[in-house]
């Protein structure tokens, strides 16, 4: 057993150490803002050994602890997400916490970090049981950071509570769902579960398992119809935990769709798909046209997120190679998009708060920040030349390709009904658009009179969101060769 394959995570718990002393020795008079630039200057020198790590090319593939952490290409990629998300909401929180007074930021950071920790044993889980260990240890996390303003903000409180009590009731579904699996198949290790199903056959129990597993990892990839809980904690839990919960938590729960139903469950593909297929044409169409008639932009750019839980679940549905690669590039460029959107919403909110009339005339206040704030939501929309025109034009290429080579005219009609209601979500986007650069500001409302204070911690999120978004669709080949060479 090689104890040096989890060193990454190391890397995190010992920032989650380091955060802790930190809280426990430095006398509370003492600003704890430098927490946030420890904690990113900690998930940075993390990133930065990710992107130094070579995916094993050889099998079999390396693991560790008797088999329960897999040390793959795919974990690879997923977890370099995860910590890059991580980073951007540590620097975006900066000015966050501190203009709101807010004294546990300790237990904060603490928090953030050991959120990430159990995000990349997520997406390194060998087995069923340490998947669920670690979704768990994730999810309390997110409970916890939802809730933080707790005393300032009862939407803050009650967000907390409501994802708390649909998230243990997704739990119970994904675990009962996991005993049922265990019984037909006698093991919960994912390669296993691979070797079972690959000559099992089909059964109304194995039917059951397939539905409640699914629809356990559906509720934290926010489908339709397990999305209740997004609109109304996304708009009330604090601005870097939305951002990081929206990106980092659908990267993580689109890894394990991919490694529980096209790695281990690769051979009832016939059986997921169809379900999956049914969540993802609701979640195309509720989401994009709940998202029309939304007056909060937090609350807009929820719906926005849940949409693109749909976009991404088609490299799943796909089951192919070419469907697996355009996922994880579209999850990268939606982690800066988003990350971008909701970081300029922050600061707006700051000054004209989250309604969408505090954005009517950004265009001439703050015309970076505005213009930061288009490239992302028509990157989101699939408008080139930003990277979310690529990345979606590869997703349908490859549902497209998988539906005729296999003849699953399903998919075709699914990836249809998602370029319909894409076109759809322009409306909403350039509803954002609209009131930047066409409505005038209102010199009554507070803060819409001047332009935006933009600190150097968000100056530090936009800039390299930015790039990302532009690099992402201007020139995606070395982005893509990463990919390829990390997931092959």
């Amino acid at each position: 057993m090689n104890l040096a394959l989890p060193l990454p995570e190391y890397g995190v718990l010992g920032l989650a150490l380091v955060v802790l002393l930190y809280d426990l020795v430095v006398p509370e008079r003492v600003s704890r803002r430098a927490l946030g630039w420890v904690c990113a200057l900690g998930f940075a020198g993390v990133l930065a050994l990710l992107l130094r790590s070579d995916a094993p090319q050889v099998a079999p593939v390396p693991t560790a602890f008797g088999g329960m952490y897999v040390a793959d290409g795919l974990a690879l990629a997923f977890k370099t997400l995860i910590v890059a998300a991580a980073m951007l909401a540590s620097l975006a929180s900066l000015d966050y916490l501190e203009a709101r007074g807010v004294r546990w930021q300790g237990e904060y950071y603490l928090l953030l970090t050991l959120v990430t920790f159990a995000l990349m044993c997520l997406v390194s889980a060998g087995d069923l049981l340490t998947l669920y260990v670690a979704l768990e240890l994730n999810s309390i996390g997110f409970y916890a950071l939802v809730a933080v303003l707790k005393g300032r903000s009862l939407t803050s409180s009650e967000a907390g509570l409501k994802y708390l009590i649909l998230g243990a009731l997704s739990s119970a579904l994904l675990l009962y769902g996991i005993s049922l699996l265990y019984g037909l198949s006698g093991t919960v290790s994912l390669a296993g579960l691979a070797a079972w199903a690959a000559g099992a056959a089909r059964s109304p129990a194995l039917v059951v398992a397939l539905a409640l597993v699914a629809a356990g990892l559906a509720f934290k990839m926010s489908l339709v119809p397990f999305h209740m809980w997004a609109p109304d904690v996304y708009q009330a839990a604090p601005t870097p935990v939305t951002a990081f919960l929206s990106v980092a938590g659908k990267t993580a729960a689109l890894a394990l769709l991919v490694r529980v139903l096209d790695a281990a469950l690769g051979g009832f593909i016939g059986v997921w798909d169809k379900l999956l297929m049914v969540l993802m044409a609701a979640t195309f169409v509720w989401a994009n046209l709940g998202a029309l008639k939304q007056r909060d932009a937090k609350r807009l750019m929820a719906y926005s997120s849940v949409a693109q839980a749909g976009y991404l679940a088609i490299g799943v549905a796909a089951g192919s190679a070419l469907g697996l690669q355009a996922a994880l590039f579209y999850a990268l460029v939606y982690v800066f998009t988003n990350v971008a959107a909701f970081q300029v919403l922050q600061l707006v909110a700051e000054s004209g708060g989250p309604e969408l009339s505090g954005l009517r005339g950004l265009g001439r206040r703050s015309p970076g920040l505005a213009l930061i704030l288009a490239a992302a939501v028509l990157s989101l929309a699939g408008i080139p030349p930003f990277g979310g025109f690529f990345g979606k034009f590869y997703l349908f290429a490859a549902g497209v390709r998988e539906g005729i080579v296999a003849g699953r005219s399903w998919l075709l009609a699914l990836v249809g009904l998602a370029v319909v209601m894409s076109i759809v979500s322009l409306f909403y986007y350039l509803i954002l658009v609209k009131q930047m650069y066409i409505e005038p500001a209102d010199p009554e409302a507070p803060g819409t009179g001047g332009p935006v204070a933009v600190p150097l911690g968000a100056r530090l999120v936009l800039g390299v969101c930015a790039a990302m978004i532009l690099w992402t669709g201007l020139y995606p080949s070395p982005i893509l060769a990463w990919i390829r060479q990390a997931l092959f």
